[in-house]
């Protein structure tokens, strides 16, 4: 059983690894951070304790191993339909599977203390999974106006969901971010 898993979510290049990175290098103060009002929320510290896992990772490694195609950051776009192809028949067999994958993937360093941070929360059922074997799931999203709003509707199944976390960009204020997530218009901001 997992100890903590951090679920982020967020459109296509919004920043949720670059959420992670910033966090282990002090870099936060780049993001303004928004918690769920009332809640104890010292969370973002813990992420610096954390191995981080990319959901699409499991997906590359999985079409890798079926086709022998080898994919890199420079050749990734040429393969994307396929891979979103993979993902949604994997889905619609076994919902839970590739989050499933990504858990099965984690390292530990400290068998005392399981946590992972997984990058590419886009279902609800991957919440709920998360739940069945984690003591403590937080939830995060990023949002950056400058992004395109994506049409994949895969994209838009977490617009509804109110996440503990709201991470904006520094161009971003909340009421922007709320005029796309009014879920977190009571939202706090954090101070570090």
């Amino acid at each position: 059983m997992f100890t903590i898993i951090v679920l982020m979510a967020g459109y296509r290049r919004t920043g949720k690894d670059t959420i992670y990175t910033h966090i282990h290098s002090g870099k936060v103060y780049t993001w303004t951070v928004y918690h769920r009002p009332g809640a104890q929320m010292d969370y973002p510290h813990i992420f610096l304790k954390m191995p981080k896992v990319e959901m699409s990772k499991a997906v590359i490694a999985e079409y890798e191993t079926m086709t022998g195609n080898i994919i890199t950051d420079e050749n990734k776009e040429v393969y994307r339909n396929d891979l979103i192809q993979l993902a949604e028949n994997r889905k619609l067999t076994d919902p839970s599977y590739w989050i499933r994958k990504a858990l099965e993937s984690v390292e530990y360093t400290n068998e005392k203390y399981r946590m992972c941070y997984i990058s590419g929360f886009r279902f609800p059922i991957e919440y709920e999974y998360s739940k069945s074997v984690a003591k403590l799931v937080i939830t995060g999203r990023v949002y950056r106006k400058e992004v395109p709003i994506p049409d994949n509707p895969e994209e838009h199944a977490l617009d509804n969901f109110a996440t503990d976390f709201l991470f904006i960009g520094k161009n971003t204020t909340l009421e922007e971010a709320c005029e796309r997530f009014p879920q977190y218009r009571n939202y706090v901001k954090v101070s570090f």
